[in-house]
């Protein structure tokens, strides 16, 4: 709605000046360059990282910092540090947070910021989840149930979180939708599986 495009280009030149992250024509953010946190250059810029927009103009993407690589990976929204790698939140405290998976980070109109990461509990079986901005919504291992105001946002739901934390090969999905329209029988076995 704003008219507003974001995207990572990968330019001609050095690898290691040549990703970028731009608003439209505007650099946001440069391999090589300054990143939003203090005293540490973007390392990582590339096509493999996530860019998100909404309908506001406000933005979010992940990237790479140089240095310390126990506090590299970050998310950045609207160019200021929004997470990092190494930061700790109350739903997941005493664990710090080791990374943000391939999931895709997203923005909604109201900015709030959908994400996904990893954390260094010892216990692996529970070390994974999705937050909305620092509240962990659903947490790997542990059976939740969410609820959305229309149809569309439980399959909107159920895609992003099939896609954030996807089942292993073989076995049937973790994630079930839930919601008016489904036959009684196709409601029964999602019944059946809580």
């Amino acid at each position: 709605e704003s008219g507003d495009v974001l995207y990572i280009v990968d330019l001609a030149g050095s690898t290691s000046t040549d990703g970028c992250v731009y608003l439209n024509s505007l650099p946001l953010a440069q391999e090589g360059k300054a990143s939003p946190v203090p005293c540490r250059d973007w390392a990582s810029l590339s096509t493999s990282q996530r860019v998100a927009l909404n309908a506001s103009g406000e933005h979010v993407y992940t990237g790479s910092l140089a240095g310390d690589t126990t506090s590299n990976l970050v998310i950045i929204k609207n160019s200021t540090l929004f997470r990092q790698e190494g930061d700790t939140l109350p739903d997941i405290a005493p664990w710090k947070l080791t990374g943000f998976g391939s999931a895709p980070v997203d923005i909604d109109d109201v900015g709030n910021v959908l994400w996904f990461g990893d954390w260094d509990d010892p216990d692996t079986s529970r070390d994974q989840g999705l937050f909305l901005n620092g509240a962990l919504l659903v947490q790997e291992g542990v059976q939740t149930i969410a609820f959305a105001p229309s149809r569309v946002r439980v399959e909107l739901l159920l895609r992003y979180l099939r896609d954030a934390l996807p089942s292993r090969l073989g076995e049937p999905p973790k994630i079930h939708g839930y919601r008016g329209g489904y036959l009684p029988k196709e409601r029964r076995a999602v019944e059946h599986r809580l």
